[in-house]
């Protein structure tokens, strides 16, 4: 019974951790980028395909992206890519879901 416990534990533990970078990097979309990008957290992940968010991640060119889709932005920074990332590739055009705020 103790062993069944701290898997479940470990479990929800990991999800937690997982969605963290998702949860953060909404926030930063919402508190660094929102307000120059002039679209909302649900509409800003739909520009791009989970694959193609996904490419220009590992090519390093999230910055780039962002001053494309948000050309009035100054706030971001390279250190966000992680979690803008995770994001991003959750709430794209062809996964079908949707950010709760």
């Amino acid at each position: 019974m103790k062993k069944i416990i701290k898997l479940s534990m470990a479990i929800v533990s990991l999800f937690t951790f997982l969605d963290a970078g998702v949860l953060k990097g909404e926030k930063i979309y919402s508190k660094k980028l929102k307000s120059d990008c002039g679209i909302t957290n649900s509409q800003f992940p739909l520009k791009h395909t989970r694959e193609e968010w996904t490419k220009i991640y590992k090519d390093g060119k999230m910055a780039n992206e962002i001053k494309l889709l948000c050309p009035k932005s100054t706030k971001y920074k390279s250190e966000y890519d992680s979690d803008v990332y995770d994001f991003v590739s959750q709430y794209a055009s062809d996964t079908g879901n949707v950010p709760s705020r």
